[in-house]
């Protein structure tokens, strides 16, 4: 007995046998074929990589659409694991398929289906099987019993056939009776990403009634890499994919050889094949990630967690190697940024991106201590000088232009800290800086000492960093005594945000004082260290060295940067607040509300409200009042929960008249 007449002898008892049992498989097909909607194609091209076939096409003769490989032919046990559900002879993770099911998909797309490979030649039709079983056609699957091949020589499809067969194909499927216009939209999902992690597969070629298309795929290997360049209708991409032990696999497109950041959106996740899931940074991540089954939703069970927890430590890893490598492992770390706003996790929906940004964090957890990040005031060619003389990790620009700030957030949201001013004041003493950077320093020193920051004290001790018409000096000493700047040094400290009124004191001889009148370098503890302590209620601080006012949301940030924070302006970004100021490892949500007299009301809308409930103690909304030659900002804690909110039906805002206004003032009294 032949191969097809021995699986279809054993099918037909077992349906005889049980024909209630044949209905549900039925059903379960149905099912199957629904859900793996717009994948037939993408499942054909899988199955033929486990075949290990390297060339892949699919060829539209009349209603007939044929799809050959050229992988191994079937045998009885492969015929047996397409006729059954579930039942795949494939392992996990040896193979890209292994549930069993995903050849049933394509009972979506015919009313039969013919097979010729090796020794099998068979037909599937739900006609026949009704036949040979007395049942109706609904009670029986498509892709259950094979019949001798019904596709004769005289139909349409098969010169077309015998044409593939002679080219080399070994495997062929002719699906006939189809719908055209739903056949050749499917094919749409067979895109040139589709190659990207496959192991065999080379080419594909597509010729669909009028719409061709043909996708090669070239991989060259090195130890721990290979390259792979995708080619299609005259286009070109690059990648290097990097492969690591456990089966996790990093694509980085390539630009000229150089590493570039994959833009967010095909940044996908890929389980061999590519799904609808974005990894958060500008890679590419494979794995033997648990999916839906149409395969394009990540499912987060165990087996993903782990392997999520894989992707973070290498990646991890990746990222220190990037460091220590400095200007050279700049492209790597711009692709390994994050390309959404990690403060928002929380609030999110879990999804890969969110559990890989969490994984990420928990695998970073102590590694990255020795890492100092640019301040946002400090020019990159002094941050670069300073980091190289303390022999700290620094982030420098990418050869592509990426945005910095993008690095510098997600390394800081991995534990990575600011250059400290004993930092900067140790790379200071080492370093011989521009002139743009010795005013920088200088106008960061007179910032945090004009609001008591004993942190500024090692700055404001060392040399030559202040520059008179007679020499150098320090900046204690330039502001406790009477040493105006050079007019050289002057056009710098303007450049750099020294308001006008600050040099004025100087250039007028007067020593140098701070509230109480004591100098600046022997100030005191009673003034307030930290805008959104209890303590500050009533304060008033008077100083010339308070930013000058743009508006509401900068002043704000600019202030907070004082008190020693990382703040990142999100207003744009429509996440809830305004503002996100990190120190110490801790995050402060600010919503900045612009007020002109104490009282007025305040509204929050329906998004800030929502998220302000969620972040509780964390999220703070920011009065500010312009007083002209000052500024009022009232910090006022877990508004949600602790102030009354009046629902408008404005546009669904939540409004507030009535709260506890104690600001504290910057500037002139």
């Amino acid at each position: 007995m032949g191969v097809v007449d021995n699986v279809r002898s054993r099918h037909l008892a077992e349906a005889r046998a049980s024909p209630q049992l044949l209905a549900d498989v039925a059903k379960l097909e149905a099912y199957v074929a629904e859900t793996y909607s717009a994948r037939s194609f993408v499942e054909l091209l899988q199955n033929a990589d486990d075949a290990e076939a390297t060339r892949f096409c699919a060829v539209l003769a009349g209603d007939t659409l044929l799809c050959a490989n050229d992988g191994r032919p079937f045998n009885s046990e492969d015929l047996l694991s397409l006729c059954r559900s579930g039942a795949s002879t494939k392992r996990r993770g040896a193979a890209i398929g292994y549930r069993g099911i995903g050849f049933k998909s394509v009972v979506s797309l015919a009313a039969r289906v013919h097979l010729v490979s090796g020794p099998v030649r068979c037909t599937f039709s739900r006609a026949l099987s009704a036949a040979a079983l007395g049942l109706p056609e609904s009670d029986v699957p498509l892709v259950r019993i094979p019949h001798p091949i019904g596709l004769a020589a005289g139909e349409a499809a098969w010169p077309a056939a015998e044409a593939l067969l002679a080219q080399g194909f070994s495997t062929v499927f002719a699906f006939s009776g189809i719908d055209t216009r739903r056949t050749v939209a499917d094919a749409e999902g067979l895109t040139p990403d589709c190659l990207m992690f496959l192991r065999n597969i080379a080419s594909v070629r597509l010729d669909l009634g009028g719409q061709s298309a043909e996708y090669t795929c070239e991989r060259s290997s090195a130890e721990r890499s290979r390259r792979l360049r995708l080619a299609w209708a005259g286009q070109l991409q690059d990648w290097e994919v990097v492969s690591h032990p456990g089966g996790v696999d990093f694509a980085f497109s390539l630009n000229d050889g150089r590493r570039v950041p994959t833009r967010p959106e095909s940044a996908l996740v890929f389980a061999y094949l590519p799904s609808f899931e974005t990894t958060g940074l500008g890679v590419r991540i494979n794995a033997d990630f648990s999916t839906d089954p149409s395969r394009t939703r990540v499912v987060l069970d165990e087996t993903t967690l782990g392997q999520i927890g894989t992707a973070a430590e290498l990646a991890i890893g990746m990222i220190d190697d990037a460091l220590a490598a400095g200007p050279a492992g700049a492209d790597t770390l711009a692709c390994l940024a994050a390309t959404f706003d990690l403060g928002t996790i929380e609030f999110q929906r879990p999804c890969f991106r969110t559990e890989l940004a969490k994984a990420l964090r928990h695998a970073a957890e102590g590694r990255l201590e020795r890492v100092a990040l640019r301040p946002t005031w400090l020019n990159p060619h002094d941050y670069k000088t300073i980091v190289a003389a303390t022999g700290l990790g620094g982030v420098s620009a990418s050869s592509t232009g990426q945005d910095e700030g993008q690095v510098t957030s997600t390394l800081r949201y991995l534990g990575a800290q600011t250059a400290n001013d004993e930092t900067l004041a140790a790379g200071a003493r080492e370093s011989s800086l521009s002139d743009q950077g010795r005013a920088e320093l200088v106008a960061y020193a007179i910032r945090s000492a004009d609001i008591g920051l004993p942190t500024v004290r090692p700055l404001l001790a060392v040399p030559d960093l202040w520059e008179t018409q007679g020499g150098t000096t320090t900046i204690g000493e330039a502001l406790s005594g009477r040493l105006a700047p050079s007019v050289e040094f002057e056009e710098h400290l303007r450049n750099a945000g020294v308001p006008p009124e600050r040099l004025n004191l100087l250039r007028g001889g007067r020593s140098e004082k701070a509230v109480g009148g004591q100098p600046v370098n022997e100030r005191d503890s009673r003034l307030p260290t930290d805008p959104f302590g209890h303590t500050l209620r009533g304060s008033q601080i008077e100083t010339a060295g308070i930013p000058v006012w743009r508006n509401a949301e900068t002043t704000v940030a600019d202030l907070l940067r004082l008190y020693g924070y990382e703040v990142e302006d999100c207003s744009r970004q429509n996440v809830g607040y305004d503002l996100r100021a990190r120190k110490d490892g801790q995050d402060k949500l600010v919503e900045v509300k612009l007020i002109t007299r104490p009282g007025e009301p305040f509204t929050l809308t329906s998004n800030e409200e929502a998220v302000a409930r969620k972040a509780a103690g964390t999220y703070y909304v920011a009065l500010i009042r312009n007083l002209g030659s000052a500024v009022e900002i009232a910090m006022i804690a877990d508004p949600a929960n602790k102030l009354a909110l009046e629902r408008q039906c404005r546009q669904w805002v939540w409004e507030c008249s009535r709260y506890d206004y104690a600001p504290m003032r910057y500037g002139s009294p």
